[in-house]
Order: structure tokens, then sequence, then C-alpha cells
């Protein structure tokens, strides 16, 4: 029994299993080449257990059939780890530059040729033979590492093709992962040693984790944060939008002496109407640097098209009063382009508040129209 090489084959089995669960918790948005990454791994971990099972029961009394189909899967392993592991060569190097996936298809049909000499050698005994309960290796075995050897060594080159736009770090990332194999492989079939191809590579995913993949997930986190506060953010005034108007009221319901300010723009529709909604943009920008003057101490949304909300917490409620009749008082003098209504409490749901602001709007909105003659749907 080889002690030492199944020693080797399970501990490269834990670390493989260890890259896999980080590599699933850590990214949540996964790119097609850390999907192709995730099989390489788990396809990885299924040759390992193959491997150890097969220098695990050489030399026990175990049945012919057994003996015959355990090495088989760890030769036709190995091809299915080529073909993925080829593909995902193609997907990183296609992340960072065009190329055709045609690249790739030599290294493919030497991965279907290994299988091919694989599953003929597996059905005609011409793989591996039993002897003393052991499996000795065949002719087609050599056969299977040439093939194996030829797709790697390939594949060698289409790295080194795109070494510029893989960047150092990258490519000695994904050669590494040749390299160690190519190592093991050829030792294999010159000196006929153990074959540790599969511990090689398993301790080359864990570069490529290190390198590759953990920028990756780092990148994703970041697109992901930059799209969350998009979500939250009003494009044409850089204020907060409806969604997190609601977020923050659910967040903060519960904090005491809270402030909320309604504002809703008089005329947008006529302006819109009448002038261009070019002219009711600037309208509506205009007013949201008029509010980012006034308050920066506050939380502000623009909630719908015409309607903003400003909402402050304690120390701005001392005071408050005092406060919005200076506000008031500026936006008459700037025509009076909005209807404001503010209200205040201490124990009150913030909803609540926000909701009696509102109501104090419209009778400020009312208040405009009847003053000015206009109609409200103008």
């Amino acid at each position: 029994m080889y002690v030492d090489v199944i020693a080797v084959d399970c501990m490269a089995f834990i670390y493989s299993a260890i890259i896999l669960i980080s590599t699933l918790i850590l990214t949540k948005d996964k790119t097609k080449s850390t999907k192709l990454f995730i099989v390489c791994i788990i396809v990885e971990m299924v040759g390992l257990l193959c491997d150890a099972i097969d220098y695990g029961i050489d030399g026990q009394f175990v049945s012919h059939f057994i003996h015959t189909l355990i090495p088989t899967m760890s030769y036709a392993i190995s091809g299915i780890l080529i073909f993925s592991f080829s593909v995902y060569v193609c997907a990183v190097i296609s992340e960072r530059t065009d190329i055709s996936r045609k690249v790739i298809v030599p290294s493919i049909i030497l991965a279907i040729l290994h299988e091919v000499i694989v599953i003929y050698g597996g059905v005609t005994g011409s793989l591996v033979r039993i002897i003393n309960n052991e499996s000795v290796p065949q002719k087609a075995v050599y056969n299977v590492y040439f093939m194996g050897l030829a797709a790697m060594i390939y594949l060698f080159g289409v790295i080194c093709a795109n070494y510029k736009h893989l960047g150092r770090r990258y490519f000695i990332a994904l050669i590494s992962y040749l390299f160690f194999p190519i190592l093991a492989t050829a030792s294999t079939m010159i000196w006929h040693i153990a074959d540790y191809t599969y511990a090689s590579a398993s301790l080359t995913l864990l570069i490529i984790h290190i390198v590759i993949q953990n920028t990756i997930i780092n990148d994703s986190k970041v697109r992901e944060q930059i799209f969350k506060e998009a979500s939250y953010v009003d494009y044409l005034t850089g204020l907060k939008n409806r969604r997190a108007f609601e977020e923050t009221v659910e967040k903060n319901k519960k904090y005491k002496n809270k402030v909320a300010i309604f504002c809703d723009l008089n005329s947008l529709k006529y302006v819109n109407d009448n002038l261009g909604h070019s002219a009711g943009d600037q309208l509506i920008t205009k007013f949201s640097n008029i509010l980012q003057e006034n308050f920066p101490d506050g939380k502000l949304f623009r909630i719908s098209g015409d309607e903003f909300v400003v909402l402050l917490k304690e120390p701005a409620i001392k005071g408050i009063d005092d406060r919005m009749s200076g506000f008031k008082k500026n936006i008459e003098e700037d025509g009076r382009i909005v209807a404001v209504g503010y209200a205040y409490g201490l124990d009150e749901d913030l909803m609540k508040i926000v909701r009696n602001a509102e109501k104090y709007m419209y009778r400020d909105k009312a208040e405009y129209y009847n003053n000015t003659g206009r109609d409200r749907r103008g």
C-alpha cells in the first residue's frame, strides 16, 4: 500500500474542500470563470478520492471488477479535468481580452482522445492488469499520459501567448497549474514513480485561488457595492431615492426626537408642458441644491418626480420652528417654487411624522394655489 501517496491525496482533498467552501461562501456574484473554477475543484476532488482508493486497495483482497474500475475512473477523471481547465483558461483570458473559443479546441480534442483511450483500455483490459491483487499499468496508460501531457503543453503555450493580457500574477498562477502536473506526469512516465499528478494539481488550485479567485471575489464585491449604492441614488439630483427613504424609515422608526420635512414642487407639470422637460429638470436640480444648502445635517430624499423629504434627528429638533421659518422665507424669495410642511415628535413612529408633514405640505400647497389662482393640474 502506498501510504505516502494516500496521505498526500487525503491532505490535498481536505484543502481542496476548504478552497471550494470558501469560494462558494465568499463569491455571491459568480463570474463564468469562478463557476468553472468551482467545477475544476470538484473534478479535482473526485480524482483525488479515486486516486487514494486506487492506491489503498492495491494488495487488498477486493473483486477484480473494483480493482479495474477504480484506476480506470482515476485516469478518466484526469481527462475531464483537462477539459474543464481548458475552458477555465479560456474564460479567464476572455474576461481580459477578446479571444476565440477555437483556441482551446486542440486541448479539448486531446482530452477527448484521452477519454477514448481510457474507455477502450478499460473495456479491453489493455489499460491495467490485476496481478497479485495489484493494478499494473499497461501500454495504453502511456498513451493516456501522452494525450494528457500534450494537452497540458498546448495550454501552456496558450497561456504564454496571452501573457500581456493576463499580467504576471495571473500568468504565474495558471502556468503553475500546468507546470507541476506536467512534471509529475513526465516523472511517472520516465521513472515509473508513484503518480502525484492529482496532488500537484490540487496544490496549484490553491495558488490559483489565492492569486486569481481572490482578485475576482474582491472585484465582485466592489461591483456589488457600486451597484447597491447606485440603486439608492436619484440619478438627476444625487439625493437618495425612494428605496433609500423607505429603508431609512424602517431602520430609524424607533429613534426619538425626529423631524420630517415634506416638500412638493409647485407647478412642475406646468413647467414641463410649457417650457420643456429640460426646464423641469433644472427646477428639480435647483431645489435639490437649495435643500442641500439649508439642511447639510439632514438625510435628503427625492421620493417621486416632484416630492422631497428631509429627515432630521436631535439636536435638530431644537429651534426647528425658527429654522423652518427662515427656510420658508428663502423659498418665498425664490418664487415659492415649492410647498413645504414639517412635523416632529418624541416617541412617535417616524412614518407617522412623515405623514403629518405631508398633510401640512398639502395645506401649504392649497394656500399657494388659492393665492396665485393657478390650476392645480397645471
